[in-house]
């Protein structure tokens, strides 16, 4: 019973680690891990006019950019894979049902955004100097978004209207590639991103890419910022590669408390196993003894014990085969990549606990060989 438990709780931690290998393995669609981020809200009392706050931006990116090791500063409405706002579009030449209606993500970005993040362009072209209030709205949007309702023509110059918070069309200059914007273990979803300089933003995240280890940089990032505004923090610093752990700390501490739990589980089989068959071995003294009296090896009687423990351990994970396939359906909704009979995780689990019997079953198996055939039958 032990041994099928701990087969159970073995495969499950083995089915988590796997799905959290997927997700760790998933595209992100930039490459900007060495990256500080941190969060920025301007009071409104002192930045009412969206001419203010546009200039802080601006202003932010030149002083950070400046800083030695950093390689670009970018200004978002959002952090990839932290989700954001998301509502219904209207497209230019598209017939829809009423529960038909397009819907897509929004983010606002510095024209620098993508190549900050080093994200690939695929149609058209990215945002410029030009893209600015007075001139023509413009829109990048992902391959997601071309996959999903472009299909029927030509993607730049479409027009594209917002049905919440943005008023007016914007036409589609460039297509880029798909950036994870939501969850890791969320398929991509059609994204629209809109020039800052066509919408102020009140609050924004800086996007720092660095050259070298991020958190060395944040003091001068930091310095920099209450340059322009003493009165101004700096919120929620992290690295971009700690922005995507923290998006994975549930699946992260799942399989933590599962695997702590198994390796638990696993070493009381492994006592167990090596209590049953040392009082084995102790009740089987005088047998041994006749076995070697009558000439059997050391070796027949090291093989005879490993058998025994072998039989005992494979017999439980032949339980717990049967009681882990129904079991480890319960994890189906928390796996990604992998699913709840992956044949990888139960054979390592029977790997790993075939590796335990023969390792319990060494010193009992050994002490039987080494007993003496007068000795035992004088005892007896």
């Amino acid at each position: 019973a032990e041994v099928a438990l701990s087969f159970v709780l073995l495969g499950g931690a083995g089915l988590l680690m796997r799905s959290l290998q997927q997700m760790f393995a998933v595209p992100l669609g930039f490459t900007a891990q060495e990256a500080v981020t941190a969060y920025v809200s301007l009071p409104g009392a002192r930045y009412q006019d969206s001419t203010r706050r546009r200039a802080f931006f601006a202003e932010a990116q030149a002083r950070i950019g400046a800083l030695p090791g950093v390689r670009g500063v970018a200004v978002a409405s959002d952090l990839p894979v932290e989700g954001g706002t998301s509502g219904g579009i209207g497209i230019t030449g598209m017939t829809v049902g009423p529960h038909e209606r397009p819907v897509a993500e929004k983010r606002i970005v510095s024209t620098n955004y993508f190549d900050v993040l080093g994200a690939r362009m695929v149609q058209g072209r990215g945002f410029t100097a030009d893209d600015r209030t007075g001139n023509e709205p413009v829109v990048v949007v992902n391959e997601t978004f071309v996959r999903r309702y472009l299909t029927d023509g030509p993607v730049i110059g479409r027009q594209i209207e917002f049905l919440f918070e943005i008023e007016g069309s914007q036409r589609i200059v460039g297509v880029v590639s798909d950036i994870k914007e939501q969850d890791l273990n969320v398929p991509p979803t059609p994204a629209v991103y809109i020039p800052v300089t066509h919408r102020s933003l009140s609050s924004a995240y800086l996007v720092v890419s660095v050259a070298g280890d991020p958190a060395t940089h944040v003091p001068a990032v930091r310095r920099a910022v209450l340059g322009i505004d003493p009165l101004l923090p700096l919120a929620n610093i992290r690295s971009m590669d700690d922005v995507i752990l923290q998006r994975l700390s549930r699946e992260r501490f799942a399989t933590t408390l599962l695997g702590s739990f198994s390796l638990l589980a696993l070493l009381l089989a492994a006592i167990g196993v090596y209590g049953v068959i040392s009082y084995t071995v102790a009740q089987r003294r005088s047998e041994m003894g006749v076995r070697s009296a009558l000439g059997a090896s050391s070796g027949s009687i090291i093989a005879m014990v490993m058998r025994q423990g072998v039989t005992l351990v494979a017999a439980g994970v032949a339980m717990g085969v049967v009681v882990g396939l129904g079991a480890t359906r319960v994890l189906r909704a928390e796996l990604f990549g992998v699913g709840p009979t992956d044949l990888v995780s139960f054979a390592s689990a029977a790997l790993v606990l075939g590796a335990v019997a023969v390792a319990a079953t060494a010193v009992p198996s050994w002490r039987a060989a080494r007993v003496d055939p007068l000795t035992a039958l004088r005892q007896d």
